[in-house]
């Protein structure tokens, strides 16, 4: 899968321009170290910006590192002599950055990195730009970045330090690379400030956005709902909370005024989102609204319009700003009738997809088809990618998806690319690295990416980290990935084993060579990965022996679950550790644990039991019968045609009974003539065998509702609650999402 050779260094898109010649080039190479001695001074602008400081730290450090000379900092006026290093807007830089300005090219993140026989100056057209070009002459010298900590910061070592010659003019290919904040000025004091100096160092950012993805909330806040019923949504029959009425007219100058005199004034993003809140439902169906509804379901022309409406008011005054919206996420398909204004940009999810399958896979179909129907308007395309995703995955390898899906971006004119990245460092740091290295030149050969990583990161065990991740790679891409259960299905008993063989080999190779007065940051990386691989395995194996207790009902399996995630979270809890999967995914594993110490019997006092239903939930544990659901990633589904039973039997202990309940918040869906549903309940109270009706068929997902249950439940010791569901569509649809119970148990009185 992988080519057997070391990767070359690569600098991204370049473009070798004439800018107009500032200097005698004469020689072929410029030295800045010869044989450990400083030939070179880092020469910064009279007043510094806080990324050109910061690079600067960082070529010093990276060069000390590589050839043990330091290279002092200075500032330009104090008129340093000999060969020089100039950073950003010196005299030199200015000339440079002006020209840079006058010349033809799109991306405002150019920059150059100019070296004659005195000096090596690099700037850019605009202050990130300039940290490009450091990070892009380091990058030459053979420095990477893995991961954030400077135990993965990579640099060769070499007494003489050396740069050819002439000019070149580079820029990234994409207008964004987002997805991981990027600070101009943190460096290394702690993982999360690594973290967004690893995301400068790599080169992400480019155009940011405003408003947060689901805008809406922020145009008009719930908060007015009661006295303005009128700015929400007119949805089955009456006002929801839940979107906006976008064609209402004070909402339309809401809309303008949040991005026009708030957003455009207070911040310097791009992009502004003017976009809908989450969710698919709850869009407007009054009369003026229903005006620009061509299509069952399709919100589009709803969603486009009132963008339109921020985009012709901004327009003029902000020529070089642009609103955007989620496109094809709240519904499929682009507008029918409204034609985009052509300062929108579409930004199009990766959503109800396979996202562990290459975009040309037919599970990836959704998010092709919307690639192509919205760029038939000419509009700038960005996407909103998951190439890390969600702790509960576990393993993510995606360079199967790396190696198809850029080429296809640029194939299709693709500007702009954003991944939630959540920071599972420890088990998805390869895909952050690729996701930065392709971000800035999509060109880039993504195997030799992977073996140089490998060989960079784990030295004498990169070929057996090499043969690990090729296990992950073809099991994902033999596998499917929609849910939890998908994951832990496809990673199967055989697969874990095999994983954690080929971790512990790794793990001994590198001892061996560290033995030898190998490096001892090789030691702190291969250790790093394998506490990562050894709370997956752990995770895993317990999801295997919970999948086996539910067909068994053996509860020593329930032990070794608990066992399981008892040492995950001790692991995870340790220091240092916190990054190696995302910190929510310890608080998942601490609620599990609870789940399973857990019982749905209850002493004297005050009792509270819940079950978010959110990949099965608590359901195959504490539910007395389940029939007919399937767990999802955000409940419990129903599939076509299908129908389903649940029943919870709740208990009082130690001779007790219930004084009160209360069935809190129970998120049902019901779709008319689509999704059906029924809550009952029985008790000694209803004659014991007979469940009595306490809702039919109402729409409870968006709604809360708590339902009393004290006068069926006071004075037994013992009731059940059943939920029942029928799916009378041709797909799988979400069916319960969460539910709660609550009230009190007393002494049985005589």
């Amino acid at each position: 899968m992988y080519k057997q050779h070391f990767a070359k260094p690569a600098i991204g898109v370049i473009l070798v321009l004439t800018l107009g010649v500032w200097a005698n080039a004469a020689a072929e190479r410029l030295s800045l170290v010869q044989d450990g001695r400083p030939l070179a001074t880092i020469v910064l602008p009279k007043a510094p910006t806080e990324i050109e400081k910061s690079a600067s730290v960082d070529l010093q450090r990276c060069l000390r590192r590589m050839s043990g000379a330091v290279l002092p900092i200075v500032a330009e006026s104090e008129q340093p002599t000999g060969i020089r290093v100039e950073i950003g807007a010196t005299e030199h830089g200015s000339r440079l950055r002006e020209e840079l300005s006058r010349a033809k090219h799109r991306n405002e993140e150019v920059c150059v990195i100019a070296v004659n026989d005195q000096a090596v100056v690099l700037v850019g057209r605009n202050d990130a730009a300039t940290g490009h070009a450091v990070y892009s002459l380091l990058e030459r010298l053979g420095v990477r970045w893995l991961q954030p900590s400077l135990a993965w910061e990579i640099v060769p070592r070499q007494k003489t330090v050396s740069v050819r010659t002439g000019r070149q003019i580079l820029a990234p290919y994409f207008d964004r690379r987002g997805g991981l904040a990027t600070s101009p000025n943190k460096m290394d004091e702690s993982w999360s400030d690594s973290t967004q100096s690893w995301a400068r160092r790599n080169r992400l950012g480019g155009w940011d956005h405003v408003g947060n993805g689901h805008s809406y909330q922020f145009i008009v806040s719930r908060d007015r709902f009661k006295d303005h019923p009128e700015y929400f949504g007119f949805w089955q029959g009456r006002r929801h909370p839940l979107q906006l009425c976008t064609t209402h007219p004070d909402v339309i100058r809401m809309a303008i005024e949040r991005a026009r005199d708030d957003w455009c004034k207070n911040s310097d993003a791009r992009l502004l989102c003017i976009s809908p809140n989450d969710g698919n439902q709850g869009f407007c169906e009054c009369d003026q609204c229903t005006k620009l509804r061509f299509a069952r379901g399709n919100h589009s022309d709803l969603i486009v319009e009132l963008a339109n409406q921020v985009a012709r008011a901004i327009r003029d005054k902000h020529p070089d700003r642009f609103v955007t919206f989620y496109a094809d996420y709240h519904c499929v398909g682009p507008p029918l009738q409204v034609k985009p204004e052509k300062n929108l940009v579409f930004w199009i999810p990766q959503w109800n997809v396979d996202r562990a399958q290459p975009l040309t896979h037919p599970r990836q179909k959704r998010f092709r088809d919307a690639l192509e129907s919205w760029s038939q308007f000419g509009n700038p395309i960005h996407l909103y990618l998951y190439y890390t995703s969600y702790n509960h995955w576990l393993y993510y390898p995606l360079t199967h998806c790396f190696r198809v899906d850029f080429p296809h971006f640029v194939k299709n004119g693709v500007r702009g690319v954003y991944s939630q990245s959540q920071p599972n460092w420890g088990t998805q740091g390869l895909n952050l690295y690729l996701y930065s290295r392709l971000a800035w030149d999509p060109s880039l050969d993504v195997d030799e990416l992977v073996l140089e990583f490998c060989e960079l990161a784990y030295g004498p065990a990169a070929r057996t980290m090499l043969r690990y991740y090729k296990l992950l790679e073809e099991t994902a891409a033999s596998g499917t990935y929609y849910t939890v259960s998908d994951v832990v299905g496809t990673f199967g008993p055989k697969v874990v084993d095999q994983t954690n063989r080929l971790m512990a080999q790794a793990v001994q190779q590198v001892e061996a060579a560290i033995a030898d007065g190998g490096d001892p940051d090789l030691l702190h990386r291969i250790q790093y990965v394998a506490r990562a691989q050894r709370v997956v395995s752990l995770d895993l194996q317990a999801r295997h022996a919970m999948n086996r207790f539910f067909e068994s009902r053996n509860r020593d399996l329930l032990n070794r679950a608990q066992r399981n995630y008892e040492e995950e979270i001790e692991i995870l809890s340790r220091p240092g550790n916190e990054y190696l999967i995302d910190a929510n995914f310890r608080k998942k594993l601490v609620a599990s644990l609870a789940v399973l110490k857990s019982r749905t019997v209850f002493g004297v006092g005050r009792f509270r039991y819940s079950d978010g239903f959110s990949g099965g939930g608590n359901s195959a544990i504490h539910a007395r019968h389940l029939n007919g659901f399937r767990p999802g990633q955000w409940g419990l589904n129903l599939p076509p045609r299908g129908a389903g039973r649940i029943v919870y039997r709740f208990e009082a202990s130690d001779g007790g009974v219930f004084k009160t309940a209360v069935l809190t918040s129970p998120k049902i869906a019901f779709d008319e003539d689509q999704l059906s549903n029924a809550i009952e309940i029985r008790s000694p109270a209803t004659g014991g065998e007979k469940f009595v009706s306490l809702a039919r068929n109402q729409n409870l997902e968006n709604v809360k509702r708590d339902f009393d249950l004290s006068r069926i439940v006071a004075d037994v010791p013992w009731f059940e609650l059943r939920i029942s569901a029928r799916n009378q569509s041709k797909i799988t649809r979400l069916s319960l999402v969460s539910f709660g119970v609550r009230g009190e148990v007393v002494e049985k009185r005589d």
